[in-house]
């Protein structure tokens, strides 16, 4: 929508282009902020979502205020009254997409004769209302609390998560966005570790509202605080397309370079040696895939070479001694799985195996295998 342009997202214009470029990158899903749920036609863009392999990971309702000065705290009731229901129509359009909707600018801000205790008593009617509505479509709705420079009523996770308790709904969770969290909070991984369980959605965005890495939030802390409390949707790229959409979405997914064995190349062979000389690179934007039928040739310890290698870890390539599916070699995965954990991994594990004996009995052994060792047997 042209009223979101120079706002915090990574492509503008063209839905169908940007879901190509996702794909390319190897996202997996995206986000859509658009001015209407009317324009939002599950019928035209699920073919294309499917085409390029994509989810939705969450529906935005900004518009409503962006266009329309609509929020949920207005002191006139004609003005809250469509506030709800636009947000009701995009609840709606994101339950068909299997997504959740956002209430962030559209939560309003005390201002004007309300005081601050009549808003939140609108804001509370509206959020129970909105919260069953989300429910009964399988996702609940998303809850974000925004800078002061941009709201007065809840600026901190857990300050909302407080006023979330209060609610008789149970269908809201709360969107933790790290651009805002890093002007409001005393700590990230703190306020993650407090909210636990109320983390519904994470805005993936470094302190200047640019992709990760190009600002200063120490993300290594984060991390480990959303592998704590068990959190595993989506970290979302609401950021600023700078210096260019491209760029900032590259950024977004890093570069994988893999270390591979002696017999196939003499260049790094080690993850640690590939590690050493990534840090001698200006750019960030690479990080390390860690296969393990390659490390079990070269390394002396697998799951100490992933420990030392740490955060520069960034996907792994599940396969035991013999390039067959784990479980049909000789690799000793527990150590590895322990390893993983203690980096804060949270990443792909994905079996780039020989089909054998036949495709479906290795893939089916790849999927016994982490069933047993994360214990979802």
């Amino acid at each position: 929508m042209k009223e979101a342009k120079g706002g915090p997202f990574v492509f503008w214009d063209d839905f169908a282009a940007g879901c190509e470029k996702a794909e390319t990158l190897g996202f997996d899903a995206v986000e859509i902020f658009a001015p209407s749920a009317n324009v939002i036609d599950p019928k035209r863009l699920n073919p294309l979502l499917d085409r390029h392999g994509l989810k939705v990971a969450a529906v935005g309702t900004g518009a409503g205020w962006i266009i329309h000065k609509w929020h949920l705290c207005h002191a006139n009731p004609d003005i809250r009254r469509p506030a709800r229901e636009f947000i009701r129509q995009m609840i709606d359009v994101a339950g068909r997409f299997g997504a959740s909707a956002i209430v962030g600018s559209m939560q309003g801000r005390v201002e004007g004769e309300p005081t601050r205790a009549e808003a939140l008593d609108w804001l509370q009617d509206a959020l129970n209302d909105l919260g069953e509505h989300a429910a009964r479509q399988g996702r609940p709705l998303l809850f974000e609390p925004i800078n002061r420079y941009e709201t007065n009523l809840f600026n901190r996770v857990n300050d909302a998560a407080a006023f979330l308790r209060t609610l008789k709904t149970k269908g809201i969770k709360i969107l933790a966005d790290l651009y805002h969290m890093n002007i409001e909070e005393a700590s990230i991984a703190g306020a993650l570790r407090e909210a636990g369980e109320w983390i519904g959605h994470v805005h993936f965005a470094d302190s200047n509202r640019h992709a990760i890495g190009f600002g200063h939030t120490e993300m290594a802390p984060v991390m480990t605080a959303l592998r704590d409390i068990g959190y595993a949707g989506y970290l979302s790229a609401e950021i600023l397309p700078l210096p260019d959409s491209e760029t900032a979405a590259r950024q977004g997914r890093p570069l994988l370079f893999e270390p591979i064995n002696r017999y196939e190349t003499n260049v790094f062979n080690r993850v640690n040696d590939a590690a050493a000389f990534l840090r001698t690179l200006k750019t960030k934007g690479i990080k390390i895939l860690a296969d393990l039928y390659h490390m079990n040739i070269e390394e002396d310890s697998i799951a100490d070479a992933l420990r030392e290698a740490g955060e520069w870890i960034g996907h792994v390539h599940f396969a035991d001694s013999n390039r067959h599916a784990i479980g049909f070699g000789h690799t000793e995965m527990r150590p590895v799985m322990s390893a993983l954990r203690d980096i804060g991994y949270t990443g792909y594990l994905s079996a780039e195996i020989l089909p054998l004996p036949d495709s479906e009995t290795a893939a089916r052994q790849t999927l016994k295998a982490y069933k047993e060792l994360t214990g979802e047997l």
